[in-house]
């Protein structure tokens, strides 16, 4: 055996657990790119599916249920946020298959396909479904959480499974390993140990291994792909352009004496996450006041307003209220999930001008394109949900301008640059992705399937976030 015969034993790879199909048995309605993601996820079997908000994850991932339903003659279960299981059920019918949403287990037939919420996933026997798929799985983020573990070991046992997110780990590798571990690609650990180093300098925090970055992505794109348009696909992108959107940044002053009790003379802006929830409270009426008064500018437009604590929603809600404007709901988490799911309803269809909540709870899945304006009354160092906030409203579909406010005070700079770091991250991510996957366009410049596995190439990515000035 040579050198290089032996290094090729020692790659990592995927095994193929799927099925091949005649691309004439899938729905006509889908686009050129949409029936090769569904081809090589069907071929795949367990696989991940990044796709930009507005290429029609939705529709794709109905597609590979509905024939991982009729292949196996058993039911397929779709778990999606809240009022995101109405739209999917919607987005059904455009397919001609019937998506039927449900509450519990006895609700559900002996083949099909069903859509439910995550907060209903205990109502159900896991093991009754052969395929299953996580929409918005960056559900899987918390390396720990309960939810993830949860939906690990629920469908540890199903043989199809499907993950689908528009932003795949930004800046954050264990995200990547939570969706292999759940795919049953690889465990965490054993990601960690073929290809990171814990960082000495930071706890619990791990490194890619510089050799190993060509192989870790390579291994990546053998089980996932990641597209933000369908040239990444190979395919034309003739109305995929995205209108423009207009991020404004507004600071907020502060009253600098706060800073004498601590020694200093300023508040620097230089806080821990528990020091920037405290900077918060201290400036929630400043920040909530100027939202009001952005808002109130333009009373007519379709608001979609996030907050990150209760109290700044109480204040908007009375501000609001107080300058006349009633045609609002407000969607807090304490709420039962059918409460929830009648106001977001409300919004998405357009009963409502404006809603507020937070990005945790109505900034996934939900396709907003009715909505023109946003305002972030905080920001955190979150770059996740600034990303998914403005991605209700921007995103491909929508015919208008977009303009977000983002309010933020003068002392929590440091976390706008947070922000914008995280953002060049993420795109340096997606570009190694997509060199990894440069090889497998064929003569066509098209996706080609491999034997074992099928590769979708990817090329570099152009999305994005408008600079955000500090």
């Amino acid at each position: 055996m040579d050198y290089q015969s032996f290094l090729s034993q020692k790659q990592a790879t995927v095994q193929a657990v799927g099925f091949s199909l005649d691309p004439a048995q899938l729905h006509p309605g889908l686009r050129a790119d949409q029936r090769d993601v569904v081809l090589w996820a069907l071929r795949l079997g367990r696989a991940a599916l990044f796709l930009d908000t507005g290429l029609g994850k939705t529709r794709t991932q109905l597609e590979w249920a509905r024939h991982v339903a009729a292949h196996t003659g058993r039911t397929v279960l779709v778990l999606a946020p809240l009022a995101v299981a109405h739209q999917t059920v919607k987005e059904g019918r455009k397919i001609d298959l019937d998506v039927t949403y449900v509450r519990s287990q006895s609700a559900c037939g002996d083949n099909g396909v069903y859509v439910t919420n995550y907060e209903m996933l205990d109502a159900f026997d896991t093991t009754a479904f052969s395929g299953v798929v996580l929409d918005e799985s960056s559900i899987l983020k918390a390396f720990s959480g309960v939810t993830r573990k949860k939906l690990q070991a629920s469908f540890a046992q199903t043989p199809y499974r499907l993950c689908c997110t528009a932003t795949p780990a930004p800046n954050d590798h264990m995200e990547l390993s939570n969706h292999a571990e759940f795919l049953g690609v690889m465990t965490g650990a054993e990601m960690l140990a073929r290809w990171f180093i814990n960082d000495s300098m930071k706890a619990e925090n791990y490194r890619l291994k510089h050799h190993a970055r060509a192989d870790f992505w390579r291994w990546v794109t053998s089980w996932a792909v990641c597209a933000t348009k369908p040239s990444d696909l190979g395919h034309d992108d003739t109305g995929f352009d995205l209108p423009p959107l207009h991020l404004i940044p507004h600071i907020v002053e502060v009253d600098h004496t706060r800073a004498h009790a601590d020694g200093q003379l300023f508040v620097n802006g230089t806080h821990s996450a528990t020091g920037l929830w405290k900077e918060k409270r201290a400036t929630a009426a400043d920040r909530c006041a100027l939202a009001a008064q952005l808002i109130m500018q333009e009373p007519d437009e379709t608001w979609a307003i996030w907050c990150d604590t209760n109290d700044e929603a109480d204040r908007l809600l009375a501000l609001l209220s107080a300058a006349g404007m009633t045609s609002l709901v407000e969607v807090r988490g304490a709420e039962t999930p059918a409460a929830k799911e009648r106001k977001l309803s409300a919004f998405s269809d357009g009963e409502v001008r404006a809603i507020i909540s937070k990005v945790d709870i109505a900034g996934y899945g939900l396709n907003w394109q009715h909505c023109t304006r946003m305002c972030f009354v905080g920001v955190t160092y979150s770059y996740e949900k600034l990303y998914q906030g403005l991605r209700r409203a921007w995103r491909y579909g929508q015919r208008k301008p977009v303009t977000a406010h983002l309010i933020y005070a003068e002392s929590e700079g440091n976390v706008m640059d947070t922000i914008k770091r995280k953002q060049i991250e993420h795109q340096a991510m997606q570009q190694e992705m997509a060199r990894a996957q440069q090889g497998s366009l064929n003569h066509a410049g098209r996706m080609s399937l491999r034997s074992s596995v099928g590769t979708l190439p990817m090329r570099v990515p152009s999305w994005i976030v408008s600079e955000v000035a500090a």
